[in-house]
């Protein structure tokens, strides 16, 4: 709470706040939190400190006010020891009472202030002086609380008075609070009288004499109160005049703000005193003037930048009309950057000068108006505005001077022109004035040649008011002028004249200043000569605009500054960071552009593209971008280029021409100096980092053959083994850790490799032939240097440069083919950090499409790479095999790369390899799972997404299915139902089924996946003695076969369930036919079964089953469409030979009624074809008719009505035949069906019959009854199940049939 006391009571207001919200709770709230910061809810002392410190910063000022009376009288503010930090934080809070916003809670507080002795006396004085103000403030605005605001004003007084005993020091303070109330105001004049009373206590002597108040506050006639005012004024007047320099401070202090009242009161008498001194400095002003002259300017810019200095005007205008030198004088202040106050000044006092009527002046300042345009571009408006002034003011003077009689001289020079090109700057005042950049276009405008620049804002024609002699002229006068300046003024007029361009440095004395400028800085820096100084800002920065103006184009088409250009970026090869050096040469390279570089000499733009060369590998990074940003201007031909790589050693550019030609005939092989080697490939390394940059060079694709030369030359065994002996002589002559020569040799050799890959990447872009270039690219030296390349530094980049010749000119590997995958698998197996790992994938990318674009054979590519994985290491092994399946495409790869796996592995562990004839399929499988074939099948499967490595399965059993029937067919497809029976169980296939993503293309899968194993399950029934495989493992294959099956019929939707089967039953094959429908059967037996487990089950199983029992429309589209496909096979040709499809298809459509109970219009077409076969000769095909048509008949209702006469003329038909043995029917099936079982099936159907359709069963009563009752049979009820099953339809007849059709007596008499 100490450390932060206004937070805690903002916090503790709130909360105050809070808890009075809530009836009844603010004083329970305050305990509680009290308690919990005193933490000792049974302290012996009647109010807790916390409590106390809280009431006072409560909402409410009752509440304050109450906790400042009890705390009055509480014991807690005498301090005990051990705790005096309690007594400190209740006279904190004490003392911020005192700023209470409720003045009976300040009023409270005062009375409380005693006990504020251990704090400090000046804080406490500070106070009171801040609750004084306050209350008079009340006082006199008149509000309600005037009454409580006297009385604190009183105690204020007594507290004041009673604290000077204790701390004499605080006399000054209390007489400077006190002084605002000495003068009485009638609305406060109690308390004035108050406060002089106080005041003759107190030991000021400034209130030594102040008149007696006690009388006059009683009784106050007329006037009385402005002749005790004066007498107050008096009285403190002749103190002040006895003791003014003691006074004087403290008045000053004492009124605050009013100081500009004081000013009035003492202004005359400075005044005088300012006159004396004037009339007695003039003298000496006019006669030694050059003595005089530096304290002028002090005194000038004293009074000139003072707050008050227009007061002083009057004074200054005196000081400038007695001075001879006054246009210099101001001049000096103005174009020296001085503040804006004395430069505002200095140009009032001028265009004070132009308006005078003398002309002691008139030349002088005529001559200094240059100068006035180094204002007149100021920043500043007012300055602007000021700096205008003077030009009008020069502008008139010249009409009142007659030049005719001042033809010598100077004077002749500007005198034809001046008044006219003032005029011109005049008419453009309140442009220049409200934009500062005008002055510099209209100026440029103005001496320019024509055409030169043209402004939009520019008056049209301004170039063309002057004629080109003028010009020079008004150019020679200005810049004449600006070479006297100080460097700020020097550099504000060539800014202003930087538009002119080049011209600006023909001046000689211009370039004289550039020349000088240039050579104190090389001078100061070389540190030969030490007389010369070095360079400040404002030269730094005019040096860098008189380089901007060198390079800027000419009118004759030649760069005749040249020579400063290149000395400019010719920085020492050492590191400097000096503005000096390094922002002229940043100048320079901003302003180099290809119209300056074109306009040198041959020589010169070798020379400079030199020094850029250098420069790239500067340390300042600063020079560096400008440098890039420059070349990427430049148009640099490649023919110079080219020279520098065929001869990189002429480091030297400042050397003669004829020394460079000497060293023209010293070759590369012969420089084996340490140095010489480190210069070279320094410069090497920077000139390629250029080509990498720079793009547009001209014919850059003629480089392709100075740099296979280079690199033929370096990887050489003159350079390699040279570097490396020169570093091991540098390690053993210096500790240096610097790069060596041998890692800056691998560098440029990684450098060129990026180079060449950039630029026949260019020409792969180009539209035109450049057949003769790639002559020029030499693959057996590439495939040589990365056999070469020991460290492994080069190869990575040998490879991506051969990947993107690969891509643009492939034939060029039509003889290299097999090389190139040699060094290809050598990186696979040697290089593991990520930057091989890029380098290769962009080999596999542009070899691989080559090789299938020749060989057009996928498996081929994958098992090349197959062979080569148990070589690679683990951890690279997915991810070279990712890639490559992305190059090849997963979709149609993947299932090629797992059927490779399989196949390796089963040529490894076939166990009739290992002399074990016998496979036990889970001691085999246990021992494949553990085989790096396996799981790394599984890994690459875990890698993509179910989206992409379901459909992969689908294809895997395709061609599983497809190979030759062999013992290795037969346990790769072991192998592979293994491995799809596991990924079906991935969870991220669960998830990706729950949350519905591609839906479409999942189901669309799984029924392809279901398809393949279907057919696959009819190869393996088929062909079971042809392939020597032991029945039990025979057995476990069909096992996990059909688990899958399952497994997938869970996870399809209907629609893709059905669209599966439609599918199955267009097979050629009859057996696929019907295995097809007997998994559909088997699967709806499931189906029902695991609805009634997913009771209570998972929400998503419920969903699922939810989705069997409601078709949706596509669903039930597909389920017309299936049943439509089972009723074709059910009308199909009647041969024996297709009895067990028949008897297959009829099945399914009655588990397909009992699965789904619902009226279904495709039912009805089944029921017709079902009913027409129950007439069939054979007695099982005739039983599983009746059993389905009770099936549809117990769904479609009355629906069925129309197959009724049919369907009982067929029941009644086979009822009879097997009452009476069922003579003259075929019996071929009567091994399987018997007459029992026939009529149970009828009594199935007739049960249905009885229960759908009873109301219209009344031509077919006589002959049911007979059925019911005269059947032999029934009859007897020997058969317990018959027995059962006919009472139950009797039953129902007695339910189901009304009685008024029911013919009683007929069939009594039938009976």
């Amino acid at each position: 709470m100490k450390n932060y006391p206004s937070e805690v009571r903002v916090a503790v207001g709130r909360f105050m706040e809070n808890s009075g919200r809530r009836s009844g709770q603010g004083e329970m709230g305050l305990e509680t939190l009290s308690k919990a910061l005193d933490g000792n809810s049974d302290s012996p002392l009647p109010m807790i400190d916390s409590k106390i410190l809280f009431s006072l910063h409560h909402p409410k000022a009752e509440v304050r006010c109450a906790a400042l009376v009890e705390l009055k009288t509480s014991s807690i503010l005498k301090s005990k020891p051990g705790v005096p930090q309690r007594l400190e934080a209740i006279q904190d809070a004490l003392l911020s009472q005192l700023h209470d916003d409720d003045l009976t809670v300040v009023q409270a507080a005062l009375s409380l202030i005693d006990t504020l002795d251990a704090m400090d006396g000046a804080n406490i004085l500070q106070t009171l002086h801040s609750v004084l103000q306050r209350c008079v403030r009340i006082f006199l605005s008149g509000s309600d609380n005037t009454a409580v605001a006297g009385d604190i004003i009183v105690l204020c007084f007594e507290h004041m008075v009673a604290r000077l005993n204790d701390s004499p020091d605080s006399s000054n303070e209390f007489a400077t609070m006190i002084f605002p109330l000495l003068l009485i105001i009638p609305k406060t004049r109690k308390y004035n009288f108050k406060a002089l009373e106080f005041a003759k206590k107190l030991n000021w002597a400034f209130y030594q004499n102040l008149p007696d108040s006690c009388s006059s506050e009683k009784k106050l006639e007329p006037g009385s109160i402005s002749k005790m005012n004066q007498k107050i004024v008096d009285s403190m007047a002749v103190i002040f005049f006895m003791h003014p320099q003691e006074s004087l401070p403290w008045l000053v202090k004492s009124s605050e703000n009013k100081f500009f009242e004081l000013f009035e009161t003492c202004f005359p008498v400075l005044k005088t005193q300012w006159e004396l001194l004037s009339s007695s400095c003039v003298m000496h002003i006019g006669e030694t003037e050059d003595q005089w002259f530096g304290k002028l300017q002090e005194f000038f810019a004293f009074l000139a930048g003072a707050s008050t200095n227009h007061a002083f005007r009057e004074h200054l205008h005196y000081l400038v009309t007695n001075c001879k030198s006054s246009p210099s004088l101001l001049s000096g202040f103005f174009t020296a950057g001085v503040t804006i106050p004395i430069q505002v000044e200095s140009l009032h006092c001028y265009a004070f000068l132009c308006a005078q009527s003398e002309d002691s002046f008139s030349l002088q300042l005529l001559a200094e108006a240059p100068s006035v345009l180094v204002p007149l571009a100021s920043e500043n408006q007012e300055v602007r505005s000021a700096a205008m002034n003077c030009l009008e003011g020069l502008h008139a003077l010249c009409s009142r001077i007659d030049f005719s009689s001042k033809k010598n001289g100077n004077f002749a020079i500007w005198s034809h022109f001046l008044e006219e090109l003032l005029s011109v700057i005049v008419q453009q005042k309140r442009l220049i004035v409200s934009d500062r950049g005008f002055l510099s276009s209209l100026l440029t405008s103005l001496i320019s040649h024509p055409g030169h620049h043209n402004s939009l804002l520019v008056p049209r024609n301004t170039e063309q008011r002057f004629n080109e002699s003028i010009k020079e002229k008004i150019l020679g006068f200005i810049l004449g002028s600006a070479l006297k300046f100080s460097p700020y003024g020097k550099l504000v007029i060539f800014s202003l004249l930087k538009g002119i361009g080049n011209a600006l440095v023909r001046v000689k004395d211009v370039e004289q200043l550039l020349s000088d400028l240039m050579k104190r800085c090389g001078k100061y820096f070389s540190g030969m000569d030490k007389s010369f100084q070095k360079l400040s800002k404002y030269e730094v920065d005019i040096l860098c605009l008189l380089l901007e103006s060198c390079a800027t184009p000419s009118i004759d088409g030649r760069c005749i500054f040249e020579d400063h250009l290149l000395k400019a970026l010719q920085l020492p090869r050492c590191s400097v960071e000096d503005p000096a050096l390094i922002l002229p040469c940043i100048a320079v390279l901003n302003k180099l552009n290809n119209q300056i570089y074109s306009e040198m000499r041959t020589e010169m733009q070798e020379l400079l593209l030199r020094e850029l060369v250098f420069l790239v590998g500067n340390v300042n990074g600063d020079v560096q971008y400008a440098t890039k940003e420059a070349l990427l201007r430049l148009e640099v031909p490649s023919s110079i280029v080219a020279k520098m790589l065929s001869q990189p050693s002429e480091l030297d550019v400042h050397a003669a021409p004829q020394e460079r030609r000497k060293k023209k005939k010293s070759t590369l092989k012969k420089q084996q100096d340490s140095s010489n080697r480190q210069n070279t490939l320094s410069f090497l390394g920077s000139l390629l980092d250029i080509l990498l940059m720079k793009k547009n060079i001209s014919n850059r694709e003629s480089l392709i053959g100075p740099l296979f030369k280079l690199i033929k030359e370096f990887f050489s065994a003159d350079w390699l083994h040279g570097s490396i002996a020169s570093d091991e002589r540098s390690i053993q002559s210096s500790s240096d850790t610097s790069e060596t020569t041998t890692s800056k040799l691998y560098y440029i050799l990684q450098m060129m490799m990026l180079v060449l890959e950039d630029i026949v990447l260019f020409l792969g872009n180009a539209s035109q032939s450049k057949d003769e270039i790639f002559n020029e690219i030499d693959i057996s030296l590439l495939l040589s240097c990365a056999r070469s390349d020991q460290a492994g530094i080069v190869h990575g980049h040998i490879l991506s440069l051969l990947s993107t010749i690969a891509k643009v000119v492939p034939e060029k590997f039509l003889n290299h083919m097999s090389e190139v995958l040699t060094v290809l698998g050598e990186s696979a197996v040697t290089e593991i950090d990520s930057q091989s790992q890029r380098v290769f994938e962009s080999v596999i990318s542009s070899i691989v499409p080559f090789w299938l674009s020749k060989a057009n054979n996928m498996e081929q590519v994958l098992k090349i790479f197959v062979n080569i994985l148990p070589e690679v290491s683990a951890q690279r092994r997915l991810s070279i095999i990712i890639y490559l399946l992305r190059i090849l495409g997963e979709q149609g790869s993947l299932a090629s790369l797992l059927s490779l796996l399989f196949q390796s592995l089963i040529t490894r562990k076939d166990p009739s390899q290992s002399g074990n004839s016998t496979v036990n399929s889970p001691e085999f499988m246990s021992v494949i799972e553990k085989e790096w074939e396996y799981g790394f099948a599984v890994q690459i499967c875990e890698h993509y997404s179910s989206i992409v490595w379901l459909p992969a399965l689908a294809v895997l059993l395709k061609h599983v299915g497809g190979g030759s029937l062999s013992r290795e067919l037969f346990i790769e497809l072991l192998l592979a139902m293994h491995f799809i029976s596991q990924k079906l169980q991935d969870p991220e296939l669960s998830m990706v089924l729950d949350s519905g993503e591609n839906s479409d293309n999942i189901q669309g899968t799984f029924g392809e996946i279901l398809e393949q194993i279907v057919s696959l399950l009819h190869l393996v029934d088929v062909n079971k003695k042809q392939i020597a495989v032991p029945s039990p493992v025979r057995k476990d294959l069909k096992e996990i076969m059909r688990s899958v099956l399952m497994n997938i019929t869970k996870s399809m939707t209907p629609s893709s369930y059905f669209s599966a089967m439609i599918k199955l039953f267009g097979s050629k094959d009859q057996d696929v036919r019907e295995k097809a429908l007997g998994l559909l059967s088997k699967a709806m037996k499931v189906q029902d079964r695991e609805k009634l487990k997913h009771k209570g089950g998972r929400e998503l199983d419920i969903r699922r089953s939810r989705k069997w029992v409601q078709l949706d429309g596509s669903a039930l589209e597909a389920f017309h469409r299936m049943c439509s496909d089972i009723v074709h096979l059910i009308d199909a040709s009647g041969d024996n030979s297709n009895i067990s499809l028949k008897l297959a298809a009829i099945s399914a459509v009655e588990v397909l009624a009992y699965k789904f109970p619902t009226d279904y219009s495709i039912f009805s077409s089944c029921l017709a074809s079902i009913t027409m076969n129950i007439g069939s000769e054979s007695m099982e095909l005739s039983s599983s008719c009746l059993r389905a048509a009770g099936a549809l008949i117990n769904v479609l209702g009355q629906k069925a009505l129309t197959h009724l006469p049919p369907l009982m003329e067929n029941l009644i038909k086979i009822s009879l035949n097997s009452s009476s043995g069922i003579s003259g029917r075929n019996n071929n099936s009567s091994a399987s069906c018997t007459s029992r079982d026939i009529l149970l099936s009828v009594l199935v159907s007739l049960e249905a019959v009885v229960d759908k359709l009873g109301s219209f069963l009344n031509p077919y009563l006589e002959k049911i009854g007979e059925l019911l009752v005269l059947h032999p049979e029934l009859a007897s009820g020997s058969d317990v199940k018959l027995k059962t099953k006919a009472d139950a339809v009797r039953n129902l007849i007695a339910e189901r049939i009304p009685v008024r059709i029911f013919d009683l007596y007929h069939l009594t008499f039938g009976c």
